[in-house]
Parts: structure tokens; C-alpha cells; sequence
């Protein structure tokens, strides 16, 4: 029964992904945006929602390793399966200021993280420091909108309702897919941070792999560098950061340490 879950949940992911970077980059091309940029801001913020409601769930249910692990795990199945299985199917040019700047911010956004977490244990206020960090990335983002935007794809109304939609068939797919194979996983005796470092970390790296196939397939290759690079930021800004702010009660930690309980502790 999991199998065929899996297999409908990668039909919806396949199906939504496509047409959300139809919509999005249309919406995103119309309002100015250059494709590397569409790719960083619109379709990496949608396609992290998956990494975002599983992390920040996990975190809250106190599988804090679950909850790490898939931002981890997601980082590097962008990196190494997306990236690369896109560059097998076609070249990826992007511009060099474009790569230069993506690629700081998520190079600072991994230094930030190895030093949030270099004590064992992320607590509330550095979670609400990712965050910021990640709101100031996306201001800059945002700031430079306007640039190298050449784009001839003319813009229909319903790319937007079309945009949205999809993007809650890739969420409720993703969803439905980390499910089912988290189910699986347990079934099989394995560790929690196992689970989110490869099984959660696969599926919700799911929206990212159909839409950077979809653009390169819609020969839209600007899009997959911005996809990814944008996604590993979000990913350890928003998703991290999020789960990393959430604190929970705990009358034995508070007797020992005076203050509640970090809801990511011990996983890095």
C-alpha cells in the first residue's frame, strides 16, 4: 500500500512542479525578474515549503534529528542529484554576478549555521538570528529585481491561479509522500536522523528535482542554479530558523537549566 502511495504522490509532484514554474516564472518574468532571480526567490520559497512543514512538525513533536537531518539531507540532494542530474540533461549557463551572489549567501547562510551549531545545541535566539539573516537575504534579493530582465513571454491572468494551485498539489504530495515513506523507514528499524537525512530529505527535495527539471525542459536553465542555490538558503535560514525558535516546556530541563527547552538540541 506505501508503494502505491509513493508512487501517486510522485505523479502529483511531477504534475504540480511542472506548472508551478510555468505560473511562477510567467508571474516573476512579468513583474520585472530576471530568470536566476524567479528561480531564487518564487520557485525556491514555494518549493521549501515541504522542508519547512516537516521540519518545523518534527521539531514541535520533539524529533529534533528528524528535524535537522532533513535540512541537511536536502541541502546535499539539491546539490548532487538536482544540480547535477539537470546539468546531465543540459548545459546550465547563469551569469557570473548572479552565481557570485546566490552563491555568497548560501555559503554564508552554511558558515552561519556550523557556528549556530557548534555547541551541540541550537537554541530559541539564534533560530530568531537565522531568520533575520534570512529576511535581510531575501530584501536583497528583491532589491535587485529589476535586473537583466529580457524575458518575451507574454503573461496570461491565470498563470496566477494556476501557480497557486499547483503549488498545493506539490505541497499536499510531498506531504503525502514523506508519509508514506517515513512509515516505511520505521517499519525497517531504522534511526530517526537516518529518516531525515535521506528518506524525509529525498521527498521533500522532490518539488525542487520536478521544477528544475521542468525548466531545463522548458529550456528555462537560468532557473535550476537560482532553484538551488535559493532552496539551500532558504532551507537553513527559514526552515532551520524556524524550527530552531520553537521552545517547549519542560519542568525538568527548566529545574536544571532555569530556562525551557530548546526544541532543536543535540542534533548537530
Amino acid at each position: 500500500m506505501e508503494w502505491l502511495t509513493l508512487i501517486l504522490a510522485m505523479v502529483g509532484l511531477a504534475v504540480g512542479g511542472h506548472h508551478f514554474v510555468l505560473g511562477a516564472s510567467a508571474i516573476g518574468q512579468r513583474c520585472g525578474m530576471s530568470p536566476v532571480l524567479v528561480g531564487a526567490t518564487i520557485v525556491a520559497l514555494g518549493t521549501s515549503l515541504p522542508e519547512w512543514g516537516v521540519s518545523v512538525v518534527a521539531a514541535l513533536e520533539g524529533f529534533t534529528d528528524l528535524s535537522v537531518g532533513n535540512v541537511v539531507g536536502s541541502n546535499i540532494c539539491n546539490v548532487c542529484l538536482i544540480l547535477g542530474l539537470s546539468a546531465m540533461l543540459s548545459p546550465l549557463p547563469v551569469s557570473r554576478d548572479s552565481l557570485t551572489r546566490g552563491g555568497t549567501l548560501m555559503l554564508v547562510a552554511t558558515a552561519l549555521l556550523l557556528a549556530v551549531s557548534a555547541g551541540g545545541t541550537i537554541v530559541p535566539a539564534e533560530g530568531f538570528l537565522l531568520l533575520a539573516v534570512g529576511v535581510g537575504a531575501m530584501a536583497l534579493f528583491v532589491a535587485t529585481r529589476r535586473e537583466n530582465s529580457d524575458s518575451e513571454t507574454p503573461f496570461h491572468w491565470w498563470e496566477i491561479p494556476r501557480a497557486v494551485v499547483a503549488l498545493g498539489v506539490v505541497l499536499a504530495s510531498s506531504h503525502v509522500f514523506v508519509g508514506a515513506a517515513e512509515e516505511m523507514a520505521r517499519r525497517w528499524g531504522v534511526s530517526e536522523w537516518t529518516i531525515g537525512i535521506t528518506v524525509a530529505a529525498i521527498g521533500t527535495s522532490l518539488p525542487e528535482l520536478v521544477t528544475s527539471l521542468a525548466a531545463v525542459l522548458r529550456k528555462q536553465t537560468a532557473i535550476v542554479i537560482g532553484n538551488v542555490l535559493g532552496s539551500n538558503t532558504l532551507n537553513i535560514l527559514f526552515v532551520l530558523g524556524s524550527a530552531a525558535s520553537q521552545q517547549v516546556y519542560d519542568e525538568r530541563f527548566q529545574a536544571k537549566y532555569g530556562y525551557w527547552r530548546p526544541i532543536v538540541e543535540q542534533s548537530v
